[in-house]
């Protein structure tokens, strides 16, 4: 009873596969159904795509990176050399302060306070456990034999 019901079903679904070609539809199916029509399409798509390829070879390249690293441990040496600015202070203060000329960016009140804060501030580890770089590069090809 399933296989009749099965061949029941089946044999309602089908639809007479009779049609009727004129010359022009036969070779528009021939054209369109053909291997070697449809290679050379896929190979007029690539050829594009290696134009497009070489173009941007010649466009500004943009490349950027972002580095952050976080010790867990300080290491020894670096802690040793937290606080640099207490090593160099009497070489500073050795040289005395520079002469204000009055072009400067600050002023000398300014400038004064800041030769006497000079190695006084101490450095914490922690401000040492983090590091972070940023590179960013642009290039630009000027003039490439292989790009002609």
């Amino acid at each position: 009873a399933l296989f009749a019901v099965a061949s029941w079903a089946q044999e309602a679904t089908q639809q007479p596969t009779d049609s009727v070609f004129t010359l022009q539809t036969a070779i528009d199916y021939a054209m369109e159904h053909n291997y070697d029509v449809q290679k050379a399409e896929l190979e007029v798509i690539k050829a594009k795509k290696k134009v497009w390829e070489t173009t941007a070879i010649g466009l500004p390249q943009v490349n950027a990176t972002f580095d952050a690293n976080y010790m867990l441990v300080v290491p020894e040496t670096l802690e040793q050399f937290s606080n640099l600015s207490a090593i160099y202070a009497p070489i500073f203060y050795s040289l005395g302060p520079p002469e204000y000329d009055g072009i400067g960016l600050i002023s000398e009140d300014e400038m004064n306070s800041i030769i006497e804060g000079f190695g006084t501030e101490t450095v914490s580890t922690d401000d040492i456990r983090w590091g972070a770089t940023l590179d960013i590069s642009v290039s630009q090809l000027i003039f490439s034999g292989s790009y002609i």
